[in-house]
């Protein structure tokens, strides 16, 4: 478990990816888009677009918050929190990402025990503006400051630009994440994790009070082959959800699901469940929504 924990910590800097750091800000956020297989650019809904593809703000109906709890791997702790606010000039919203892992033993001889014990923690805290140019058509940019910490720390500025096109019950949605620029981490400049995303999603089935949607996405980050994920979500007099997804193409990623419910008109509640291979266990997301 502890070699895990290494190896999880180095990948975060960036120390196993030819110099590509910033990994936490591939973790996917929201848990209801996380139970459909992370493909969740194509289907904004609240606050959460913020991240996923700030154009998507341009599509949500209300103001919102959003406080996302997800105990992902090796103990690793992830937190994320999200709100929108509507004006007549466009949408704004900010969000916070945070990401920690403790109990990292440094050892600088063969020894059983550690010569230290340190911590590995992320953040990131960005800001959105997204506007509707046409009836059908938005766009969105996200900037925000990164900030990592292993021993050492490092900080970074980046950029993600978005669009969506809705010309029905199809929302076409395509962004370009995680541009930008960092310091560097003690001697090697850590890049971004660059990254181009394009999605769509369609309500398939709309009778009484049943509802089906499909939601797909392709993305391919800085020096990683092309990756899919594909999801669905059946809706039942909209206060009941069950959501299945899977992804494609990962090492370590496979098949998602979630349940959400509908409290009242304002507040909702979340959960996924991500299966990761290769002894690493599963990821349990909880999220709460808040509709203002």
């Amino acid at each position: 478990m502890m070699l895990r924990k290494i190896i999880l910590a180095l990948s975060f800097t960036g120390a196993l990816s030819a110099n590509t750091g910033f990994s936490f800000l591939k973790i996917g956020v929201s848990a209801r888009h996380a139970a459909m297989g992370e493909a969740a650019m194509a289907m904004p809904s609240d606050a959460t677009a913020a991240y996923w593809n700030p154009s998507g703000l341009a599509f949500v109906k209300h103001n919102s918050a959003v406080l996302t709890y997800n105990r992902w791997i090796e103990d690793t702790r992830h937190h994320f929190f999200a709100a929108d606010y509507h004006t007549t000039i466009g949408v704004f919203a900010i969000h916070y990402i945070a990401t920690g892992v403790d109990g990292i033993e440094q050892r600088d001889i063969p020894s059983d025990e550690p010569t230290a014990i340190f911590s590995s923690h992320d953040v990131a805290l960005g800001f959105s503006y997204a506007r509707l140019i046409q009836e059908k058509l938005a766009v969105g940019i996200t900037a925000k400051y990164i900030y990592e910490r292993i021993q050492s720390d490092v900080s970074a500025w980046g950029f993600d630009l978005g669009v969506s096109y809705k010309p029905d019950k199809i929302l076409f949605s395509a962004a370009i994440v995680n541009l930008g620029f960092s310091n560097k981490l003690i001697s090697e400049t850590i890049k971004l994790p660059l990254g181009l995303k394009l999605g769509a999603s369609k309500e398939v089935y709309n009778v009484d009070e049943h509802r089906i949607s499909a939601v797909g996405e392709v993305v391919q980050y800085r020096e990683e082959k092309i990756k899919m994920q594909m999801g669905s979500e059946y809706t039942y007099a909209d206060k009941i959800a069950v959501r299945a997804g899977y992804q494609f193409a990962y090492h370590a990623k496979s098949w998602t699901a979630g349940l959400g419910m509908k409290f009242s008109k304002r507040f909702e509640l979340d959960y996924a469940y991500s299966a990761f291979s290769r002894q690493l266990n599963a990821s349990h997301r909880i999220g709460i929504i808040f509709k203002l």
